[in-house]
């Protein structure tokens, strides 16, 4: 996993931990699959 945050420059950011501890706490089968047409455009 990769951060744009400074911290994850060295891919140890409290970002990445949230990811990891929403997914260990959460059924990943009813994650919601959000395709790029799906987002705001940049």
């Amino acid at each position: 996993m990769e951060c744009t945050c400074k911290a994850g420059l060295g891919r140890s950011c409290k970002h990445i931990m949230a990811v990891l501890l929403y997914c260990n706490k959460n059924d990943l089968e009813t994650l919601q699959i959000i395709s790029c047409t799906d987002k705001k455009c940049v």
